[in-house]
C-alpha cells in the first residue's frame, strides 16, 4: 500500500510518499519540500495566517495532490503543526483547505509532534538503549525528546 504524508509546518510543507507493502519496511518513493511561510512579519503580532499565505499553501497542496495521484498513493494523511495550531484563524485555514483541496487536516499538538519525530528518528537510525536527546527545531516551535530506543 502506498501512503502519502503531508506535513504543514510554519515555514515549509513536506510531502513524503512511501510504499508500505515491503517486508523490509517502508520504501520511500518520493520526497518534496516547499517553502510556505504561513505567518509573515505583518501578520505576526496578530497571529493570523493571511489570505495570500493560505492561497500559497493551497497551491502547494494542489501540486502535491498531482504527484500523489501520479504515483498512485491509496491514502493521504495531512497534518499541521505550530503555524496553524497557534493561529487565531486556525479554523478558517482548515475550512479553506478542506473546501479547496477536499482534504481533512489534522492539527496536532506539541506532544503528538514530538512522538512522530521520535518515531521517525528511531526508525531512521535505530537508537541504542543509552539515553539520548532529540531536538526538533521548527519555524514555530521546538520539541525536546529525551528517551531510549524503547
Amino acid at each position: 500500500m502506498k501512503i502519502a504524508s503531508v506535513d504543514i509546518g510554519t515555514n515549509t510543507c513536506n510531502l513524503l510518499i512511501a510504499d508500505l507493502s515491503k517486508d523490509t519496511g517502508p520504501e520511500f518513493i518520493h520526497k518534496d519540500k516547499k517553502s510556505i511561510t504561513l505567518i509573515n512579519n505583518l501578520d505576526y503580532n496578530k497571529n493570523n495566517i493571511s489570505d495570500n499565505s493560505i492561497d500559497r499553501l493551497v497551491g502547494v497542496i494542489h501540486s502535491y495532490q498531482n504527484k500523489i495521484s501520479e504515483i498512485g498513493a491509496e491514502k493521504t494523511i495531512i497534518t499541521a503543526t505550530s503555524g496553524i495550531r497557534s493561529a487565531k484563524n486556525k479554523q478558517h485555514v482548515i475550512n479553506v483547505l478542506k473546501e479547496k483541496t477536499g482534504l481533512d487536516v489534522e492539527v496536532i499538538d506539541g506532544q503528538r509532534e514530538a512522538e512522530l519525530v521520535y518515531t521517525g528518528v528511531n526508525n531512521a537510525i535505530k537508537l541504542s538503549d543509552d539515553p539520548y536527546i532529540i531536538i526538533d527545531i521548527g519555524g514555530g516551535s521546538i520539541e525536546f525528546i529525551i528517551g531510549k530506543s524503547n
